[in-house]
């Protein structure tokens, strides 16, 4: 759990930060990368896997999301509910479900 909570705060963090570039640049952020310093100490390390969040630009949108319990990409498929005591299979978002 303590993981997880940790996972939705960087991943916020990262959310708030791409959106923000975006506002100022008329785009959403070509990597990570280009958050650091301004609006970022550092790219946000995903507490699953000890790597960088993960970044995908779409065009105007993006997929910014952890890897999960699993430890493993999914792809952006979303995690289902967590249940106590298992291991949930699927990526988290800032917005997913505790």
């Amino acid at each position: 759990m303590h993981n997880r909570v940790i996972a939705h705060e960087r991943l916020l963090a990262t959310e708030l930060a791409v959106r923000c570039y975006q506002s100022e640049q008329g785009r959403p952020p070509a990597s990570l990368d280009q958050l650091v310093p301004k609006y970022l100490r550092q790219v946000p390390s995903d507490p699953f896997s000890g790597r960088p969040v993960i970044y995908h630009p779409q065009g105007t949108n993006w997929l910014l999301y952890s890897v999960g319990e699993d430890g493993v990409d999914d792809g952006g498929k979303r995690a289902g509910r967590s249940v106590f005591g298992t291991v949930t299979k699927g990526d988290l978002f800032y917005d997913s479900p505790y």
